[in-house]
């Protein structure tokens, strides 16, 4: 995964308060049913404020937020959000990846944890993630070998053009 990178920050923003919002969301997070899991994860993860991403993403190490995509949640809607990259981590995906193509993995890991948090009841209001219920009850390393499966017989009928994820 390519690192985002911290840039210089907008002055039209307040980061004091972006930091007070983020820490509401973190405190979601403690009262929720998972508090005992992603509770001490979360305490040992840096966060990052960047411009350079979308969304949000994760390392294992650092949770970066795009400060304009974190404003523009419903604030149960950036507790999953968080969630979401807190699970990342917590089922290891970046070392269960291996020498899988790292994008793709990616998609198959967060079906996974998209699946999980839809069927628990958290909100992805107002946010498409990538979520598929056919592959409910399957493990990430299987959703992975699907996605390839269905990569590679899509190249196959557009001439050899990989697909693009």
């Amino acid at each position: 995964m390519k690192t985002p990178t911290e840039i210089s920050k907008d002055p039209g923003l307040d980061y004091t308060m972006l930091d007070r919002e983020l820490d509401r969301t973190k405190t979601k997070v403690f009262l929720g049913n998972t508090a005992a899991f992603l509770g001490p994860l979360m305490c040992s993860m840096n966060f990052a404020w960047v411009e350079d991403i979308a969304t949000a993403c994760t390392n294992g190490v650092t949770v970066w937020w795009n400060p304009h995509f974190f404003l523009a949640l419903q604030p149960e809607v950036r507790e999953t959000v968080l969630m979401h990259e807190l699970w990342h981590p917590a089922r290891l995906d970046m070392l269960r990846r291996g020498s899988r193509d790292p994008e793709l993995w990616n998609y198959a890991a967060d079906i996974w944890i998209n699946n999980t948090l839809i069927r628990e009841g958290h909100s992805f209001a107002g946010f498409k993630p990538w979520f598929n219920f056919d592959y409910e009850g399957w493990v990430t390393e299987d959703v992975y070998d699907d996605l390839v499966r269905i990569r590679d017989e899509e190249a196959a009928k557009f001439g050899g053009m990989p697909m693009p994820w």
